[in-house]
């Protein structure tokens, strides 16, 4: 625009559209309105210290410099205050709107001193240029807040729906689970999985509450706007901080009881009474669910100080016990060497074959008596266990030797039997071949020889049952040669056999006719009992078929020899 120095102020207000309102006066934030906000929310105490510094740097009023004395001109003035006009715009963060529309008027009111026309144009326009940069700011500002405001109102919709379906958030959160919970109070872990869980919910709606009041505090909006969001904060923290503070009530004096209980078992006269180990765990575990539980600052400390307490007890008697080990230790040693001696001379003695190995293995057993018997720590048990498996590597390699050569021994014995039994074998074989050239006699004398040496040999039930087949062959053999000898007699038709003779063939007869009977009744009091295989009823059936045979022969030839002594 043209300045006319002959423009009156109000025709100067009217051309500056910028001139006839400030929007930014409605924005000034009043200290009691501040205060008024903050008592009547129930803040924790960060949120608190938080608005009570907003509200010191609301109630400080704005300080103009009077961009120079009398001696200045109004246009240096002027000059001066354009530039802290756009310094107040240009400022890191959030422009200084305040400063800048005071500075502003007193600039306007400089406009109305006489100045010189080209001073005036320029300083004019710059006038009109920062003025127009601080509207396009406001607006950029405005769209902000509005996002702004609108993304508070979602997040404060969203707590407060879920602070009234607190039933279902809760039963839609994860179990509290305490890791390695200590046993002394397992009872009270449910309870305490209960009020921490919802104790956790409370928390995360806690720190909601405290987030969205600081992002209120920094957020520019109008004052009646951000009542209204500080009104709803303020209803949604009534209904969770009084129940949180009372569930870290519950959960504080709960867990002082426990721990209290479990001092008064566990360290009478603050001393520990049971396994040292246990109670250390049990220690930490209860400092563990410490840290998980959320717990007041008394019964946080309190606990704290009391464990220690227990585990300082704990490490004196550790301490205590320390000594009484550094003593035994000593003890321990000297029954070790002793011990190791034993074990180096039975090693000695068993490498210089002083000892055989039976009496190495004796030695053995007894050091390992001596070792349970005496008092030893687990270092020596261990090192001697280890002495002894190396004294028993030797021994165990000379038992295998030996072993070896006896399983040697046995096999030669085994060759050697063998070899015995085959020649059996084969004089059987023999005798069975050339029973014919023998008398009765000399092949029962060689029956009965061969008997003897198989008896000698100690044959087994398998090696039995190889040459039995033989020696069964050869006595048929020898009894059909016996039976044809005494057969023999009766066929006989010749008249110069005397009466004696007769008398006397048939005696003989008729005792081998009661051999035989015996025989047979024998074979079938065999047969008639049980306990035999298959095969060996067969076998004795045949016997007995053979048997009532020769009995048959004995009796024709008995009869013939009784018609001999009736002619």
């Amino acid at each position: 625009m043209n300045y006319n120095p002959n423009t009156n102020s109000q025709e100067l207000l009217e051309a500056d559209p910028l001139a006839a309102d400030n929007p930014f006066e409605n924005e000034i934030i009043e200290e009691n309105e501040i205060i008024a906000e903050e008592e009547r929310l129930p803040m924790e105490d960060e949120s608190t210290q938080d608005i009570k510094n907003e509200s010191s740097k609301l109630q400080e009023k704005t300080t103009l410099p009077s961009f120079g004395d009398d001696s200045v001109s109004s246009d240096q003035k002027i000059s001066n205050a354009l530039d802290f006009m756009e310094k107040a715009l240009s400022q890191s963060g959030s422009p200084h709107f305040k400063e800048f529309w005071e500075a502003r008027k007193v600039c306007l009111e400089l406009f109305k001193d006489n100045i010189p026309p080209p001073a005036r144009a320029y300083l004019w326009g710059k006038y009109c240029e920062l003025s127009r940069e601080a509207r396009k700011l406001k607006e950029i500002l405005d769209e902000q807040t509005a996002f702004a405001v609108e993304q508070i109102e979602i997040a404060v919709k969203a707590l407060e729906d879920e602070i009234i379906n607190e039933d279902e958030v809760l039963a839609k959160a994860p179990t509290v689970v305490f890791e390695n919970a200590p046993r002394f109070f397992h009872d009270h872990i449910e309870k305490y999985s209960l009020i921490q869980k919802r104790l956790g919910i409370l928390n995360a709606h806690a720190s909601r509450i405290n987030v969205l009041r600081k992002e209120l505090i920094k957020t520019e909006m109008r004052i009646r706007l951000k009542n209204k969001f500080f009104q709803r904060l303020s209803a949604a923290g009534d209904k969770v901080f009084p129940v949180r503070k009372e569930l870290i009530r519950q959960n504080s004096n709960t867990f002082i009881e426990d721990v209290n209980a479990f001092i008064a078992t566990h360290f009478p006269n603050n001393t520990p009474d049971g396994d040292l180990y246990e109670l250390r765990e049990e220690i930490k575990a209860l400092q563990n669910v410490a840290k998980q539980l959320t717990l007041n600052t008394h019964a946080f400390m309190h606990s704290r100080q009391t464990l220690s307490q227990s585990w300082d007890a704990l490490k004196e008697v550790e301490k205590e016990r320390k000594k009484v080990r550094t003593q035994q230790k000593v003890v321990y040693k000297q029954h070790q060497d002793e011990l190791e001696a034993l074990i180096n001379t039975a090693a000695t003695q068993l490498a210089a074959n002083e000892i055989t190995v039976d009496d190495a293995r004796q030695q053995l057993e007894n050091i390992s008596n001596i070792m349970r018997k005496t008092e030893l720590g687990r270092d020596e048990v261990k090192y001697l266990r280890e002495a002894l498996l190396k004294l028993r590597e030797p021994i165990e390699s000379k038992e295998k030797q030996i072993h070896h050569e006896r399983n040697l021994e046995q096999q030669q014995r085994t060759a050697q039997r063998q070899e015995k039994i085959q020649a059996l074998k084969n004089k059987l074989q023999e005798a069975v071949s050339t029973i014919d050239s023998l008398t009765v006699e000399n092949a029962s004398t060689s029956y009965q020889e061969l008997n003897r040496e198989a008896d000698l040999l100690h044959l087994s039930r398998n090696e039995k049952s190889q040459i039995e087949k033989l020696f069964r062959e050869f006595k048929e053999k020898i009894s059909h040669k016996k039976d044809q000898a005494i057969f023999a007699l009766a066929e006989n038709e010749g008249g110069s056999e005397d009466l004696a003779t007769i008398k006397a063939d048939l005696k003989k007869l008729r005792e081998y006719r009661q051999v035989i009977k015996e025989n047979l009744d024998n074979l079938k009091k065999q047969s008639g009992g049980s306990g035999f295989d298959i095969s060996k009823a067969i076998e004795i059936n045949e016997q007995i078929v053979v048997e009532k045979e020769r009995d048959e022969k004995a009796k024709t030839a008995i009869a013939d020899l009784e018609r001999k002594l009736r002619r």
